[in-house]
């Protein structure tokens, strides 16, 4: 992955996580789910991106997983809280990547919005 934006998906059991490489160079990892409807972001096993964008309500977030949209102005929630959920990783890209996936004692879901009830 040497240029900033290329990205590749891995799946592990039932989780698809995106790895790619930042604008300033540096590998991450999150989870392949959008945060508002958790739809799978990057559908493709590997390419480039200037933006991660959902397909379903085009929720963008930047290479370093945070989430474009001013969420506080329209759903009063702070878009820090929103950003892609990170995987712990070691490794440069080259040749590998390690990947860090905790179990979890229950199943989240992805955040709704807005939430159920509100106008």
């Amino acid at each position: 992955m040497p240029r900033p934006g290329d990205f590749f998906t891995y799946t592990v059991g039932t989780e698809s996580i995106i790895v790619l490489r930042d604008r300033s160079g540096e590998i991450r990892a999150f989870h392949n789910v959008c945060r508002h409807r958790g739809s799978r972001i990057c559908k493709t096993e590997q390419g480039n991106a200037h933006r991660l964008v959902c397909p379903y309500h085009r929720w963008t977030y930047e290479l370093d997983g945070s989430l474009v949209l001013d969420t506080r102005r329209e759903f009063g929630v702070d878009k820090a809280e929103l950003s892609l959920r990170p995987v712990a990783h070691r490794g440069r890209g080259r040749p590998a990547v390690r990947l860090a996936l905790r179990a979890r004692r229950r199943p989240t879901s992805p955040t709704r919005w807005p939430p159920s009830g509100a106008r």
